[in-house]
């Protein structure tokens, strides 16, 4: 299939308290805020909303992620590079809002994958 993906959201924000590394922020840090729409074939798929540190991540705001992978945006805007990550599933109702834009029922079942991506600290030399 052929993935795309629509950007819904692309700002800079408050961090919500419940990232795992939002206790590691000062009270005037901001995150940037990435929510899309991910497709297949044109079809929706997933909603995926990204938080990513402003402080390492600020260019990648001049960025175009209709289409293209986060990665290697943060990669050529940033010169983060991602080095590992922690995945979590779960299977949950899908909330009206996203059953909304993923075209199903309202509750219907979906999976909630919770991903952690950390950078090495040599990448963080670098930038």
């Amino acid at each position: 299939m052929r993935p795309g993906a629509r950007v819904l959201q692309f700002s800079v924000v408050e961090p919500p308290s419940a990232l795992p590394w939002a206790y590691r922020l000062t009270d005037e840090e901001k995150v940037v805020l990435l929510k899309r729409l991910r497709l297949a074939d044109g079809e929706p798929l997933a909603v995926e909303i990204s938080y990513l540190s402003f402080n390492l991540c600020a260019s990648i705001l001049e960025g175009n992620l209709e289409d293209r992978s986060l990665y290697a945006l943060l990669v050529e805007a940033c010169n983060v590079i991602p080095s590992r990550a922690i995945q979590q599933w779960t299977a949950m109702s899908c909330p009206p809002d996203e059953a909304k834009l993923l075209r199903i029922s309202r509750g219907a079942p979906v999976l909630h994958i919770y991903r952690t991506t950390t950078t090495s600290m040599t990448s963080l030399l670098n930038g």
